[in-house]
């Protein structure tokens, strides 16, 4: 099931695909000064290349300082200088806009997704057997007469679900007659049916030739699959035999309560931008803030975030966590860097007020 760490690395993920687009729409920016001031060969007037050169090294030169200083020192240039800085600039952050509304859409989507795989495994049964029953397939049909299929069969939601396509099927149920293990008499018990439905499962998610075809649908499919898995298994060992119904599972025990947490941790890193940029680049006074890692300054800003806006989550327990992501993630160098930033930086933001918590276990403030 989904745990906040997973969560923390879904937002991390997300944070930095968006800045991986800010630096395209930032030289983006640039492509479009070079473009403003390029000759244009089918003018009719004889045009001042070295003038036009000059003006754009000059105007590139003022929407970099742009972005390194957040100052706009060019004001009193030629409107031509002026108007191709402006335009660059309010074209860059209207890009950054949408990509933050895309990559947050994306990130809901992400989780969804999940859901959607959690949902199409857990009617696999169910269109093995019908698939077994239309090819009039010669072996016995392994699942015949499992009390689960019943179960399955009738959730609304599952059969609300596209079914597998028959060359998927065809490739499960030759790897199921290659499976030693559902070589077996026919189940008796329900224990023993719940056996034979998860080891289908089990078989499913290892085998690489299916890969694509979960790839296909989840471009994380490899960092998801396992959480699928949990759900699918956990689903099949809770049914018990007075069940009337199969009960789905949430992606987490307090799923509302974690989605909250993981949009918030998205919405307001993004909101303090800057000013989480500027703790960061206080703290790295023996570092190129520029040459620090990016992922490294993600989860640097991400876990300040969560420090400063999430009060019932221990200072300590935010740190660790962020450094178990920079050690999965980042360089084999990250996990003592991130922690010193960490640890420093906390010090002094519980010092000035700035990270307060609150709740059973916490003090406020300490």
């Amino acid at each position: 099931m989904l745990n906040r760490r997973i969560l923390r690395v879904k937002v991390m993920q997300a944070l930095y695909a968006l800045k991986q687009s800010e630096v395209s729409n930032y030289y983006g920016g640039l492509e479009y000064i070079t473009e403003v001031f390029t000759p244009d060969l089918n003018a009719n007037e004889v045009q001042d290349v070295k003038k036009l050169e000059a003006n754009k090294k000059l105007a590139s030169t003022y929407y970099e300082e742009y972005f390194l200083s957040g100052k706009k020192d060019y004001q009193d240039e030629v409107p031509e200088i002026v108007n191709a800085v402006n335009q660059a600039i309010a074209d860059q952050d209207k890009k950054t806009g949408k990509d933050k509304k895309h990559f947050g859409k994306l990130l809901m989507n992400e989780v969804d997704r999940i859901y959607d795989l959690y949902l199409l495994l857990l009617r696999l049964p169910v269109d093995l057997s019908d698939f077994s029953d239309q090819q009039k397939i010669k072996t016995r049909n392994i699942l015949a007469g499992n009390s689960i299929l019943n179960l399955i069969a009738a959730n609304k939601e599952l059969n609300a679900r596209s079914a597998w396509d028959h060359s998927a099927l065809s490739t499960i149920y030759k790897l199921m007659k290659e499976d030693k293990d559902l070589a077996e008499p026919k189940p008796k018990t329900l224990e023993e049916e719940q056996k034979i439905v998860s080891q289908i499962y089990k078989i499913v998610l290892k085998d690489k030739d299916l890969m694509s075809f979960f790839e296909d649908r989840d471009l994380n499919w490899a960092e998801n699959r396992s959480i699928v898995k949990n759900l699918v298994l956990k689903t099949i060992k809770a049914i018990e035999e007075k069940d009337t119904s199969l009960n789905l599972l949430a992606l987490s025990t307090n799923w509302e309560e974690d989605k909250d947490f993981f949009k918030e941790l998205y919405d307001k890193t993004i909101a303090g931008d800057k000013e989480l940029e500027q703790v960061v680049t206080e703290k790295v006074k023996n570092w190129d803030i520029e040459r620090v890692a990016v992922l490294d300054r993600v989860i640097l800003k991400l876990a300040i975030s969560e420090m400063m806006n999430f009060s019932s989550i221990p200072v300590k327990v935010t740190i660790n966590e962020y450094i178990e992501l920079s050690k999965l993630y980042s360089t084999p160098k990250s996990k003592q860097f991130i922690n010193g930033i960490l640890d420093s930086a906390s010090v002094e933001l519980l010092k000035s007020g700035r990270i307060r918590k609150s709740g059973r276990g916490l003090i406020d403030n300490k």
